[in-house]
């Protein structure tokens, strides 16, 4: 049963309708169809005596064998007034109980100071394995889609307009820019976690072009054309597009993922290229080391302003949802990720939660950390972390 109040809210409706439809034929095959439904009311943020109706006549049917399913009368019971519920009346926290942040930041250490002990334990392909699972990347599709295929020439440079449908109900924006009449056997992917025309300011394309190479500009799900969540929660971007992900057992890293190696494939087998390279920015690098340690077909990945670290020593936040994946820690940080990647790696200029830039002694710390993980682990490190 899925409830939702403010039906004005899109991204509520954007979160809760593709887990309620999605759902269905898993529910049909196991005759449980009738089972999935979705309930909205027009009605502020909260849980209302409309709603708790609604769910009281459903649960009745469905775990006591009760009526039909349709809201019913609530008992009588009295409300209590808001200040008898609150842990600590006025909002006044006492300074002995920690914040969520403040109590998660000594167990982050604790498991990052267990990484290297725990490598010792594993082979690569063990926790390459294991961070497959942490990331529940969706299956290959073997059928991916061409539509709206345009052609636009300007001067030298001619660009292809396309959508590659990665999943059914997927659509990947691509741009594919390239010198006119050049037949290339080297592509840059280039994506940021805001689509791919914040990505165009970022690069200069007659810089990285030539006879040989294109740059394919792409809008990873949920960003860029394809970006429905569009509000941020307490300041902090791709919340509800986060959260609709982790409902549905998956997470937004591991369907980046995914798309990064549905337009590599596409690019190797339909446009005659040999080899990949990415490029990422932000939060989307988390993403792209990712992949280059899930997949060998990239040859190098350079990631610029990315996170270089779970470990939340700052009160301020400027990452966005994307990067949360749950268990990490347990599995390794984002230098465990650059220490296994199958590509060249280069880091520019990685930061901290807040945002703010490691300056150099954290940036060789950095370095170092990774360079002694893929000592652990028999291999050789070939990245390079680099401050503008």
């Amino acid at each position: 049963l899925l409830q939702t109040a403010c039906p004005h809210c899109t991204g509520s409706h954007s979160e809760l309708s593709p887990g309620c439809f999605a759902s269905r034929p898993s529910l049909s095959s196991c005759h449980t169809a009738p089972r999935c439904s979705r309930n909205s009311g027009s009605l502020p943020h909260g849980y209302w005596p409309e709603m708790r109706r609604h769910a009281l006549g459903w649960l009745r049917r469905w775990l006591k064998g009760e009526g039909d399913g349709r809201p019913c009368d609530e008992p009588l019971f009295t409300e209590l007034p808001e200040k008898e519920c609150l842990c600590f009346p006025e909002n006044d926290r006492p300074v002995s109980v920690p914040s969520i942040s403040e109590y998660i930041r000594p167990i982050a250490g604790r498991l990052i100071q267990g990484h290297p002990e725990g490598v010792t334990l594993s082979t690569p392909e063990d926790k390459r394995s294991q961070l497959e699972e942490l990331l529940h990347i969706p299956d290959a599709y073997s059928d991916c889609m061409i539509s709206e295929e345009r052609l636009i020439v300007e001067d030298t440079f001619e660009a292809r307009k396309l959508f590659l449908e990665a999943e059914p109900g997927i659509p990947l924006p691509l741009a594919i820019i390239s010198r006119l009449g050049a037949q290339c056997r080297e592509a840059v992917l280039v994506v940021h976690p805001e689509g791919k025309q914040v990505a165009l300011g970022k690069i200069s394309l007659p810089d990285m072009m030539d006879d040989d190479r294109m740059i394919v500009l792409a809008d990873l799900r949920g960003t860029g054309e394809t970006c429905w969540d569009n509000e941020p929660v307490h300041g902090i971007s791709l919340h509800d597009a986060a959260r609709a992900a982790l409902w549905m057992g998956r997470t937004v890293t591991g369907d980046w993922i995914s798309d990064m190696e549905a337009i590599t494939e596409y690019l190797k087998e339909e446009c005659g290229v040999e080899t990949v390279s990415l490029l990422a920015f932000g939060e989307a690098g988390i993403a792209a080391l990712g992949a280059s340690v899930l997949n060998d077909s990239f040859a190098s990945v350079e990631v610029r302003g990315m996170l270089a670290s779970y470990l939340r020593e700052e009160e301020d936040i400027a990452q966005s949802m994307s990067v949360h994946i749950p268990g990490i820690l347990k599995w390794g940080d984002v230098s465990m990720l650059a220490a296994l990647s199958q590509a060249s790696v280069l880091i520019a200029d990685p930061v901290d939660w807040a945002g703010k830039a490691y300056d150099g002694a954290r940036i060789q710390a950095f370095k170092a950390d990774i360079e002694h993980l893929a000592s652990l682990m028999g291999l050789s490190a070939r990245v390079f972390v680099t401050k503008s």
